[in-house]
């Protein structure tokens, strides 16, 4: 089954389900798939979505100003939350031998290729989390 990525913000029916955006029910349905992945996003919902003593994992980029989440609500649910940067110099050399090589292939989760001289406007539109836009390969000039 070929990768679905997006970043739509899915909506609550009538009857509290969630509601699926018709691009995504058209790839599962071409694929046979009977099951969706969702995360919860870093605010209310993500903390809504655990049990009690529940654990939370963040993983991002968010700047040390953010002042999302709701520490309140996660303390009385007794949750365990875990976070961190990740070790970028540990990974990167394994993960550009792992393309190199043919393991991986990372065309699978780009969703935009740009030329290097829109840079910033690419990053502007994957920074307002415009649809559509998760990952971006930068193509230098031929």
């Amino acid at each position: 089954m070929d990768r679905f990525v997006s970043n739509f913000t899915l909506r609550l029916d009538a009857k509290g389900r969630v509601s699926i955006p018709a691009s995504y029910r058209a790839v599962l349905a071409r694929d046979g798939f009977d099951g969706l992945y969702c995360y919860p996003a870093m605010d209310q919902p993500a903390v809504d979505a655990l049990a009690k003593a529940g654990t939370l994992s963040i993983i991002g980029v968010y700047p040390e100003t953010a002042q999302i989440f709701p520490i309140g609500k996660a303390m009385n649910k007794n949750l365990t939350v875990r976070m961190g940067n990740c070790n970028h110099r540990k990974y990167i050399p394994k993960l550009v031998d792992l393309i190199r090589t043919d393991v991986v292939n990372p065309s699978s989760v780009l969703t935009n290729l740009e030329p290097l001289t829109s840079a910033i406007d690419a990053y502007k539109l994957f920074d307002h989390r415009e649809p559509g836009w998760i990952k971006v390969e930068l193509l230098p000039a031929a």
